[in-house]
């Protein structure tokens, strides 16, 4: 594995929490190609961070490596592996207290997501 330090933390996703903070969801981008198109990043979301319920426009997959969060009803700490079949959704994704760190990789690099029915 190549975690070049030179590739930036960049804040894609952020959230204004009710004791005036700010939490973040942070990608590191390590390998995107358009031939096969795929991207690879991993993933540094804050304390308390929520991600909500979506989906992508491709297949998706993670691993937890540090720390925890919850999918829905379902604690997901280091090892689990999550699988998200083209066009299905997952979520919400709230971190736990120490944050967690993700390996994910999609066969999209727009990054877009689907919205879902809440």
């Amino acid at each position: 594995m190549d975690d070049d330090m030179e590739v930036p933390w960049i804040p894609v996703k952020s959230q204004e929490n009710a004791d005036g903070t700010e939490s973040h969801v942070w990608e590191k981008w390590v390998a995107f190609s358009e031939e096969p198109m795929y991207l690879a990043l991993f993933a540094r979301w804050d304390p308390g961070m929520i991600v909500r319920k979506h989906g992508h426009y491709s297949p998706h997959v993670l691993t937890v490596l540090r720390g925890e969060f919850t999918c829905g009803d379902r604690l997901c700490g280091p090892g689990t592996h999550i699988e998200l079949p083209l066009g299905a959704d997952f979520g919400p994704f709230i971190a736990g207290e120490d944050g967690v760190e993700l390996y994910e990789v999609t066969v999209s690099y727009t990054h877009l997501t689907l919205p879902t029915k809440a």
